[in-house]
């Protein structure tokens, strides 16, 4: 297998999602309240005389999960330059400043994972293993942003499947909460399994996420951190946040 960055620089893509973004606002005459940004996955190539592995190796689980990271690491650096930056240099530059008032909503969509060539077998395209957030204590503090949504890019046809959606794992959001003091509201959209039960029947198992059952339920990463914030998380949830759309 070989893996193929094929957006090397995070820091200049998230830089440009964010001018795209404030170049809208800026073309209506409004200050920037909505920041989108795409998280990709590293291109898998499967070259032609070596066999598609049945369960996808940890290596490459890794290599995509440093991926993940750095991109969640660049866009709240790059956030965080942005607003630094003088109004007269975003006014120069016919970008739209950062609504203090209103604050800013962060979209984060992770993106499906993709390969140059598609493996006949199901299981490398369903998987199991969640993607962590790597030294989530460096995290730049983003005051302004006051709502945070994470959700997944859905199958080929748009069809909210779940093949070749990497899931995350819920000890993310948090991590992510922690480093945002003044967000008021968090929205989650299926982040984890499609089916809170295991289903019974052979094609509903097939298009839905293995259930992990009770001792290996990721949701308890979550309550962990939760119910140890500081020893979890090294810090505390904002008191701002009043409202929570949790779908797990």
């Amino acid at each position: 297998m070989v893996i193929l960055i094929l957006e090397p620089d995070v820091d200049d893509r998230v830089q440009a999602s964010i001018q795209e973004c404030a170049a809208r606002h800026a073309e209506v005459g409004r200050l920037l309240t909505h920041v989108t940004h795409d998280l990709d996955m590293l291109l898998l190539q499967n070259l032609q005389e070596e066999p598609v592995p049945y369960r996808e190796p940890v290596h490459e689980t890794t290599a995509v999960n440093a991926h993940f990271s750095a991109q969640l690491h660049a866009l709240y650096e790059q956030l965080a330059a942005y607003h630094a930056r003088t109004a007269a240099s975003l006014a120069e530059a016919k970008l739209a400043s950062i609504d203090e008032e209103k604050g800013v909503q962060v979209e984060i969509t992770v993106g499906c994972q993709s390969f140059v060539r598609y493996p006949h077998c199901q299981h490398p395209i369903y998987h199991a293993r969640r993607l962590t957030l790597q030294n989530p204590e460096t995290l730049p503090s983003l005051p302004f942003v006051l709502k945070l949504r994470i959700l997944h890019g859905s199958g080929p046809v748009q069809d909210f499947q779940f093949s070749r959606v990497r899931p995350v794992s819920l000890r993310v959001p948090p991590e992510c909460l922690v480093h945002l003091p003044g967000v008021v509201e968090i929205e989650l959209s299926w982040l984890w399994e499609w089916l809170p039960v295991p289903a019974a029947g052979q094609p509903i198992r097939h298009f839905t996420r293995v259930w992990e059952g009770p001792w290996r339920d990721a949701r308890h990463d979550f309550g962990a951190a939760i119910e140890k914030q500081e020893e979890m998380l090294g810090l505390r949830i904002p008191a701002t946040l009043t409202k929570a759309r949790l779908w797990f």
